[in-house]
């Protein structure tokens, strides 16, 4: 099981199928399965080989990023009710 951070675990399965051919008919069906758990925020990487669900997990990990919002971010609030000189 892979948390899932920034994106919903449907939807970064959606693009596992779309990339990586693990749909119907693609060149992993059958080999790999990916099963989107959305109560618990998780994708479940299912495979007879260990590799396949390595490269799965590295490849969920790539999908589920927050778009360059990441890290540090800067609140500009404007000040209410008080002079700036006072805060």
């Amino acid at each position: 099981a892979v948390p899932i951070t920034y994106s919903s675990p449907t939807q970064v399965v959606s693009d596992l199928e779309t990339v990586l051919g693990a749909g119907s008919g693609g060149p992993l069906s059958g080999v790999v399965r990916f099963v989107p758990l959305d109560r618990l925020n998780t994708v479940i990487v299912v495979s007879p080989q260990a590799d396949y669900i390595a490269e799965g997990k590295a490849w969920i990990t790539r999908l589920d990023r927050s778009g360059g919002q990441g890290g540090q971010k800067l609140y500009v609030i404007p000040i209410q009710n008080r002079p700036a000189t006072e805060v």
